[in-house]
């Protein structure tokens, strides 16, 4: 059964954040679409079903700024980090470090990171 929860709902990040953690996937507004997300690992095999992805093909993390810096190997320049939040996905070569979002996310040595604008976006580290 689907919840529906607007966006401008007292509580929103709250609700969505108990939903994905429970291994769901919800559908949120994010930049310039509207996104499938899951946490991972708990639901990267449902969110690959529904996607219809090969383990082969990563996904696009959405990330904090803490995060996509812990995530790539060289610093992030300093106009790239101008131009987030946004609709900015970019494509980093991954760190190896403890600590870094989760590698199963792909089996590639790239990542793909954005820090979109959304109130429902990646607010706190897991």
């Amino acid at each position: 059964m689907a919840t529906i929860v607007e966006k401008n709902t007292d509580g929103a990040a709250e609700v969505l954040s108990r939903h994905l953690k429970s291994g769901a996937l919800a559908i949120i507004p994010c930049d310039t679409i509207y996104g499938i997300v899951g946490v991972v690992p708990s639901s990267e095999s449902a969110l690959r079903t529904v996607k219809g992805r090969p383990e082969t093909k990563p996904f696009i993390q959405l990330v904090t700024l803490d995060m996509a810096k812990k995530i790539a190997v060289k610093p992030i320049p300093s106009e790239i980090l101008a131009l987030w939040p946004g609709p900015l996905t970019v494509i980093a070569k991954r760190s190896e470090r403890k600590g870094t979002v989760k590698r199963s996310l792909s089996r590639a040595s790239a990542g793909n990171v954005r820090i979109h604008t959304s109130p429902l976006g990646a607010e706190k580290e897991a």
